[in-house]
């Protein structure tokens, strides 16, 4: 639930960013940065399912800024969590786990990245777009993590199903918000425009040019 809220936080300010920058790479490095931190700080406050079982889900900020800031914010986010995963966490004796981790994690940002190419030449609602994001995370998350744990030990295999099933619902969740925060960034650009060119003419008025 704390990775949820962080990542709603996280989402409004996608749209101040969004209204701020006007240029692209600044803002996909900004995002990209931003959200990699909110990786790193739901890892230093993972959920704890008793039994030593501890997750989180930093798999949310790698989708969500891969989804709607593109692949290079993505990248820088995936970066981050990987080197603040071995950096914050150094366990050599669990590699396998820690593989998969990053199997899922380059799979979830491959996953998002195609949704934004997917979703950018349909019409589709967002909350349809958000859950089809949402369902596609849960599932690579399932398939990927029953690699990493034995799901016969200590009802390991419930931990995973809920932390997938919590993941998807965030990911769907803030993936709504930041929808909303695309099209309020979209109409404010429209009206700008509309103020700067003549409305009969759309050609640029006087006030494009003060």
């Amino acid at each position: 639930i704390d990775a949820v809220a962080v990542a709603i936080v996280l989402a409004y300010l996608y749209g101040v960013v969004q209204r701020s920058l006007s240029d692209g790479t600044a803002r996909r490095a900004l995002l990209g940065t931003v959200l990699g931190l909110g990786g790193w700080v739901v890892m230093l406050t993972p959920v704890d399912f008793g039994q030593n079982n501890f997750v989180d889900l930093r798999v949310i900020f790698v989708v969500l800024v891969s989804g709607f800031a593109g692949w290079q914010a993505g990248l820088i986010t995936l970066s981050m969590v990987v080197i603040g995963r071995f950096a914050l966490f150094p366990l050599p004796n669990v590699w396998t786990p820690l593989f998969w981790m990053v199997v899922t994690l380059v799979a979830s940002w491959g996953a998002a990245v195609a949704w934004r190419h997917w979703r950018t030449s349909r019409k589709l609602r967002p909350a349809t777009a958000a859950f089809a994001l949402a369902l596609v995370i849960t599932f690579i998350g399932l398939v990927t993590m029953s690699f990493a744990f034995d799901l016969r030990n200590g009802g390991m295999a419930d931990v995973l199903v809920l932390n997938r099933l919590v993941a998807g619902t965030g990911v769907f969740l803030v993936a709504l918000i930041m929808f909303r925060e695309d099209g309020l960034v979209a109409h404010d650009r429209r009206q700008r425009e509309q103020v700067r060119r003549d409305p009969l003419t759309s050609l640029l008025n006087r006030r494009s040019y003060e």
